[in-house]
């Protein structure tokens, strides 16, 4: 099958195949690696180490070989924060149920092999040598915070698992005392988890051990840490610090104390050569104020700190209450769930280059830049194409579901996409410019 070819399907899962609640692979249901998946062989990265593929979570993947790849699907079932597309195929985890871990043909759209879990996959699937590793875990916690200083977070089952990523078979488990939500990182020769247990985590990624173990003040709920040299950049929550963690030697290099009252936990944040960026929210004359600040990354010190605007913190649990940011040379480009709005800022001063409140609805989702647009959707599930130059409207689609608080993924000219009422889509991204355009 011509992998430029393009098509239309709609897929649903086989989910009478697994029991829910089960971790089981279903290798019943695996089909190998078929002509169009070995057509699809170039398609992707060959190994993914940290969230948004790299420190600007610029997920936009375009060589020779596939500069021209084309497809068009629909998967039913599939509610899938942040899609990853490794040598041709497609992975991901789900956060509604059944929970898993699905492997997708990025071509037709065809599962390939699904593995269920007793709860929720939110992060992105981190890969290196055939093993996908994945975190579980929720946002509840176990007892109700003692005067809003919650000790730890993530109730139920809450696991490091390292799969095979061609049948998905379980290679390891480590069972962990708070969630994995935020993705992990792959470093030298170690895996690092930092998570809902007041803790960063060094595992050996070919047995799961514990190699060392970093005790920290905050735990950290969705704030996947990105990595700028040997340096890991995260939030944290009760307190709401911004850590630097050196992997080299698992060693805290500061900590900022921020007054932030949600968000800094939330957010992935990005990084240049010099400084790291995150969102949080602040509270400004009495009312949530959605704020992104930029930290020197030898020091902790804070080089500037941006007011985007005033409104509500959300209390839909996909929205969260930062967006996640997406860093282009000197701008960084960012939504917020709290103002409602996109915007664009010198990362050099924090300066706004512009903002726009589209549909006024919360905005979560990381942007992305691909041909020449920018594509980023909003809780009402409209996905809109801007301008990256002013942030005019060049188009809206109308999608079935709200979009996530992740980085949707670009190979070619395809968009990889999940909406929360469980749908994963490829669509072409010519086909987003077209006014009438319906996915």
């Amino acid at each position: 099958m011509n992998a430029s070819k393009r098509m239309h399907h709609r897929r649903r899962w086989p989910w009478r195949l697994a029991g829910f609640g089960v971790a089981l692979s279903l290798t019943a249901w695996m089909t190998g690696l078929d002509q169009s998946v070995s057509a699809a062989g170039v398609l992707g990265v060959s190994r993914l180490t940290q969230f948004g593929l790299n420190n600007a979570h610029d997920q936009v993947v375009e060589n020779r070989a596939n500069r021209n790849f084309t497809a068009s699907w629909t998967l039913h079932g599939a509610a899938i924060m942040d899609p990853a597309l490794i040598n041709g195929v497609l992975y991901g985890g789900t956060v509604n149920p059944p929970y898993g871990v699905v492997a997708v043909n990025p071509v037709n759209g065809r599962t390939l092999w699904f593995h269920v879990f007793p709860n929720q996959i939110m992060n992105s699937p981190i890969y290196t040598r055939g093993t996908i590793f994945v975190g579980e875990g929720n946002n509840k916690y176990y007892a109700p915070p003692v005067n809003s200083h919650p000790d730890r977070r993530g109730t139920g089952v809450n696991q490091v698992v390292a799969l095979n990523a061609e049948t998905g078979a379980t290679d390891w488990v480590y069972n962990t005392q708070g969630e994995n939500m935020p993705s992990f990182v792959l470093y030298g020769n170690g895996l690092y988890v930092a998570n809902g247990a007041d803790q960063v985590l060094d595992l050996a990624p070919t047995t799961g051990k514990v190699v060392r173990w970093l005790p920290i003040a905050s735990y950290v709920s969705m704030s996947s840490p990105t990595v700028a040299g040997h340096t890991a950049f995260f939030g944290g929550a009760f307190p709401y610090n911004m850590y630097a963690v050196d992997l080299s030697n698992l060693k805290q290099l500061w900590s900022t104390h921020t007054p932030a009252v949600a968000g800094l936990d939330d957010c992935s944040p990005v990084a240049n050569r010099t400084d790291v960026f995150i969102g949080a929210v602040y509270y400004f004359h009495h009312q949530p104020a959605a704020m992104f600040v930029a930290f020197n990354q030898a020091t902790g010190k804070i080089v500037w700190r941006r007011l985007l605007g005033y409104g509500t913190r959300p209390t839909h649990g996909a929205l969260y209450e930062s967006g996640v940011p997406l860093l282009v040379h000197d701008t960084i480009y960012v939504g917020s769930s709290v103002a409602n709005a996109v915007y664009a800022l010198n990362a050099g001063n924090g300066q706004v280059l512009w903002s726009n409140r589209l549909n006024g609805r919360p905005v979560s989702q990381a942007p992305v830049l691909a041909e020449g647009h920018l594509l980023v959707g909003d809780a009402r599930g409209t996905l809109f194409v801007l301008n990256p130059t002013d942030g005019h409207i060049v188009n809206r689609v109308q999608f079935p579901g709200s979009f996530m608080p992740g980085v949707p993924f670009v190979d070619g000219r395809t968009l990889f996409v999940s909406t929360r009422n469980g749908e994963l889509f490829a669509l072409p991204i010519t086909d987003l410019t077209r006014p009438s355009f319906v996915p």
